[in-house]
């Protein structure tokens, strides 16, 4: 409550000099004092010899008073419809005031006064409630530049690792839609990373072409890894130039180069939400052709679901042993949904597509702690305000729109890896069966690990 006082003070002393000041202007611009009075409208018939204003006088007390005007004025009187008036007094509505006084003295203040007074306002019954309500919550939002994510965040006690991440997107090159706005800042972006503590990316592959890519960036570092397969929506590409029985051997020959690199097969699946990029029937065809290279390789499955009925479902169940585990990413499903996919023995992906309402977290809330990972799906699938999750968030990072591009800060609306620990705070924050950040981050490294890593034979 103290700084609530400073600032309302300093708010009333900043309110005293404009004022003062508006008064010194109008002064020094006139040679008078600076009056503010109510102005009717120009008359019907106005002067048409420039540039005398029509003969009005401010009587005693302010009020203005319109004068007769000599009959030699009134001979070369125009209707208003011919009088060319200044682009000023059309803007502001006409307003005229006694000659010799500044125009713009009395709206200038008069907009100084306004604007300041919602200012004190605001700050009173707006700002300074919404401040002591946050200082008693236990919940201080931090904002933090990303040069500080290393000492100042709530890091937790084991390293996290981001299980989907389209690095291979065209925004972390600064192209947005065919759009360059920016310069390429993806090194910066996987700098962020490191410094909030992510300590593995899986680079997600949705066609045999950006499968490539992503395994050429693996190779670039030690912390990146990558999956390979096609995107449901995609699926049109096993018969674009291509057979199928080609096109699934193209996909192996990427998995066996990447050896150690490649940890998943996908992102394959079913997506009836979008079924104007490919049909249902295509999609059906070659989700189920893609289990081909779980078989051949032996790795898990990354896995796309989306308002698919007991279609995913029944295809996963009719080949459950031909791969040996996986993990429904980003899951936005119902609590229905959500048993089907545990009782296929698969994890769970989470990331804030996952936590948008609170149907969502309640859903959330309902898997167990063992089949649990954490995904960003960057550059998109970010927490926004208007999302139930973002109440339960304590770290804040700051960021700047596209177009006002800065070199070492995030790009607002544009996820990334060092936001996972964001998606760690809500569930944790959520979640009654762990009691903090670095206990569920402890567990879902273990779970992260234990799915694509800790296998024997690998």
């Amino acid at each position: 409550m103290p700084g609530w006082h400073l600032n309302t003070s300093c708010t009333i002393i900043a309110l005293s000099i404009i004022l003062a000041l508006a008064a010194l202007w109008g002064r020094q611009a006139s040679g008078q004092k600076l009056q503010l009075w109510a102005v009717p409208t120009l008359s019907p018939m106005s002067v048409a010899t420039p540039p005398q204003p029509p003969d009005f006088r401010p009587a005693p007390g302010g009020r203005a008073r319109r004068q007769p005007l000599p009959r030699a004025a009134l001979q070369h009187a125009k209707p208003r419809h011919h009088t060319q008036l200044p682009l000023r007094e059309q803007v502001v509505g006409r307003i005229w005031q006694a000659p010799g006084s500044p125009r713009w003295g009395p709206v200038a203040g008069g907009i100084l006064v306004g604007a300041t007074a919602l200012g004190v306002l605001w700050r009173c019954f707006v700002a300074a409630p919404v401040a002591a309500l946050a200082a008693t919550s236990g919940r201080k939002e931090q904002r933090l530049p990303a040069e500080r994510l290393d000492t100042q965040m709530d890091r937790p006690l084991s390293p996290l690792i981001d299980i989907g991440v389209n690095l291979t997107d065209g925004q972390y090159q600064g192209n947005y839609r065919g759009k360059q706005c920016h310069e390429p800042d993806l090194e910066e972006v996987l700098r962020r990373a490191a410094l909030a503590g992510v300590d593995r990316l899986l680079i997600t592959g949705g066609t045999l072409e950006e499968s490539r890519q992503a395994l050429a960036l693996a190779h670039s570092s030690s912390s990146l890894y990558s999956t390979v397969g096609v995107h449901p929506t995609r699926s049109n590409e096993f018969e674009r130039g291509t057979t199928p029985e080609r096109h699934i051997q193209d996909l192996l020959d990427v998995i066996r180069a990447g050896e150690g690199k490649v940890v998943a097969v996908g992102e394959c699946g079913l997506d009836y939400d979008r079924l104007q990029f490919c049909d249902r029937d295509t999609q059906l065809r070659y989700f189920e052709l893609q289990f081909q290279l779980a078989e051949a390789s032996g790795l898990p499955m990354f896995l796309h679901n989306r308002n698919t009925g007991g279609d995913f479902a029944r295809v996963m169940s009719q080949n459950r042993h031909r791969f040996r585990g996986g993990v429904a990413h980003s899951f936005t499903g119902d609590a229905d949904e959500l048993q089907q996919l545990l009782d296929l023995g698969l994890y769970i992906g989470i990331n804030g597509c996952s936590l948008k309402t609170e149907e969502n977290l309640r859903v959330m809330a309902q898997i167990p702690v063992d089949r649990l990972l954490l995904e960003t799906d960057g550059p998109w699938c970010d927490i926004r305000p208007s999302h139930a999750s973002h109440k339960y968030l304590v770290t804040k990072v700051e960021s700047r729109k596209k177009e006002k591009f800065e070199m070492g800060l995030q790009v607002k609306s544009r996820n990334e890896p060092c936001n996972l620990h964001q998606v760690l705070e809500v569930v944790a924050n959520y979640r009654s069966d762990v009691d903090s950040t670095a206990e569920l981050s402890e567990i879902v490294y273990r779970n992260t690990r234990a799915l694509f890593w800790d296998t024997p034979g690998r």
